[in-house]
């Protein structure tokens, strides 16, 4: 038989003198990772605790921007609605300055303006009607001598003693006799005084805003003329038919018809 051979004493205690290091190193090592594990638990719970922080945060911060949204909406729909009343109120207001407008017209239905006419130093109305009455029996036999004015009067203030004769609004009692006048304008051509209707500033306005078309219009050889605030236009009519029907419609900046020409 084999016999085997026994460790010395020496080589036994070596022995256990590696085991019990290698036990320590194990021992140290299992220390350093239950550190690092700790560590790494403290980093991982702060970095949690943070971010849950940071959430929370958002969390307010978006429940305010819904608030402010919800707010800011509710401002608009507001500010909608209150647009939509504005117009409403705005619709309202131009139907009555559309009303107001004619029946400002209605008032001036009797009325004819007269520009031209000579006036004195210090002229009563009663002079001025005189005046009106006398330009329409000498250039206007046919209308006749028993026409009867309301009242005539000038309208503006005179600046000074050079300057232009001011206008005249005359009201006529009998609304025959005013067409009447206004027909036989024709027969002040060759002088300095004309006669037109009396409109409102708003429609004279849009007569003075129709011209350029009104201009165009017989520039083409088209039969056009202004009817209260509107623009006729026929189409194809020769000069000579359009200069001898067309109803005077020439403004001078004030709205009415300037002085004929000689």
């Amino acid at each position: 038989m084999a016999t085997t051979r026994s460790k010395s004493a020496p080589e036994t205690k070596r022995g256990f003198q590696e085991v019990d290091e290698t036990l320590v190193s194990l021992k140290f090592v299992k220390e350093l990772l239950e550190q690092q594990q700790s560590t790494m638990k403290t980093f991982i719970s702060a970095f949690m605790d943070s971010v849950n922080v940071r959430i929370d945060s958002l969390i307010k911060d978006v429940a305010g921007i819904r608030t402010s949204l919800e707010f800011t909406q509710g401002q608009v729909d507001e500010l909608i609605k209150n647009e939509l009343n504005l117009k409403g109120i705005k619709s309202n207001i131009e139907h009555l300055e559309d009303k107001i407008d004619d029946l400002e017209n209605r008032s001036r239905r009797n009325n004819l303006c007269f520009e031209g006419i000579e006036e004195s130093t210090n002229e009563t109305w009663q002079d001025t009607e005189n005046k009106v009455k006398y330009l329409i029996s000498s250039h206007m036999p046919e209308v006749g001598g028993d026409i009867v004015i309301e009242r005539a009067h000038r309208v503006g203030r005179r600046s000074s003693a050079e300057s232009k004769p001011r206008k005249i609004v005359a009201r006529f009692l009998n609304y025959k006799d005013r067409e009447s006048v206004l027909k036989a304008k024709k027969k002040l051509r060759g002088t300095n005084a004309f006669v037109n209707e009396d409109y409102s500033d708003r429609v004279i306005k849009k007569r003075m805003d129709l011209m350029p078309e009104l201009k165009e219009a017989r520039r083409k050889n088209q039969r056009a003329f202004l009817r209260y605030d509107k623009l006729i236009v026929y189409e194809n009519v020769d000069s000579a038919t359009q200069s001898s029907d067309q109803p005077p419609t020439e403004d001078n900046g004030s709205g009415q018809e300037p002085p004929a020409q000689a």
